[in-house]
């Protein structure tokens, strides 16, 4: 029997989880079954247990990969000013397209928040995830008010869980009811009141 090669199995595993994905959003979590994976991929059950050992397996390492991709797009030059590292990030955070993709991406992330918050024991992976994107803006902030460039009067870690949660539900209501222009508006919107609440 001929040898299979890393990379056959890491492309095998990673078209399972693209289409694992579609199904989480479609169906959510508990609805979505090994079985319904294995279908959508066109392979047996037994190959994705060849590449995960559950169902929570899979949807964890899919936030895995939604995380470290998010943060590789986030990433910031170190070299710039805090005001600079800060537009560009807001610039990054509302770049996105309305397409099937993005709001799949989307919906997959709602059911992300909904399996992890109903189960206590993946509380500190929301945690730990939540407060990657947090600190990053926080400590943007604190560079610039430690530079003089933004208001010392305000406090960074308030303002940077007012834009993600701002953020967050805006991107909700995109999937519910705004167009791309609305979309665009309206984080247009707090990326202003978020620099003139920093900057005054």
């Amino acid at each position: 029997m001929p040898k299979v090669s890393e990379e056959y199995k890491k492309q095998k595993r990673n078209e399972i989880l693209d289409y694992a994905v579609k199904l989480f959003a479609q169906k959510g979590f508990y609805q979505t079954t090994i079985d319904d994976i294995a279908k959508e991929a066109g392979v047996s059950k037994g190959a994705v247990y060849t590449y995960f050992s559950s169902k929570e397996e899979i949807f964890l390492a899919l936030l895995d990969e939604s995380t470290e991709n998010l943060q590789k797009e986030l990433a910031v030059n170190k070299e710039q000013s805090a005001e600079k590292k800060l537009t560009d990030l807001l610039d990054r955070f509302s770049a996105s397209q309305l397409t099937e993709d993005v709001k799949q991406q989307i919906l997959f992330q709602i059911e992300g928040w909904l399996y992890l918050s109903r189960e206590e024991r993946f509380r500190p992976i929301f945690r730990e995830r939540w407060e990657k994107f947090h600190r990053l803006l926080a400590q943007i902030i604190k560079e610039g008010q430690q530079n003089g460039e933004f208001r010392r009067d305000v406090c960074a870690d308030d303002v940077a869980t007012w834009f993600l949660g701002f953020h967050d539900g805006i991107s909700f209501h995109a999937m519910m009811m705004l167009q791309q222009e609305e979309y665009e508006r309206t984080l247009k919107l707090a990326k202003q009141m978020l620099l003139q609440t920093i900057k005054g």
